[in-house]
């Protein structure tokens, strides 16, 4: 599988702020995670409220929503101009998003 990284407008996801602007519908992004050592593929945003947004993830050959909160920033790590990682409290790596077209 393969994905192909796009630039933000030309901005650099640095806060949660900009994770909360890139995170639209219809939006694609590759999600990992390295909890249960998975990779999700590339999943499409299909709804966005001010303190969480959903995911298209297909279960046993259904399509369902699955939620993610917005993370705290001390749980954030800025990986490039379209990735970030939320880290556990002790410091783990749980999920990593890349936006993709």
């Amino acid at each position: 599988m393969s994905f192909i990284c796009v630039s933000l407008n030309n901005n650099t996801m640095k806060t949660i702020a900009d994770i909360k602007r890139a995170f639209t519908v219809g939006s694609k992004w590759h999600t990992i995670n390295h909890i249960i050592n998975k990779d999700f593929g590339i999943r499409e945003i299909s709804i966005v409220q001010s303190n969480q947004i959903a995911l298209k993830t297909e279960h046993n050959g259904v399509i369902t929503d699955s939620w993610l909160s917005f993370p705290k920033k001390t749980n954030t790590v800025f990986n490039s101009d379209t990735s970030f990682t939320i880290m556990s409290d002790d410091g783990r790596k749980v999920l990593t998003y890349t936006k993709a077209e």
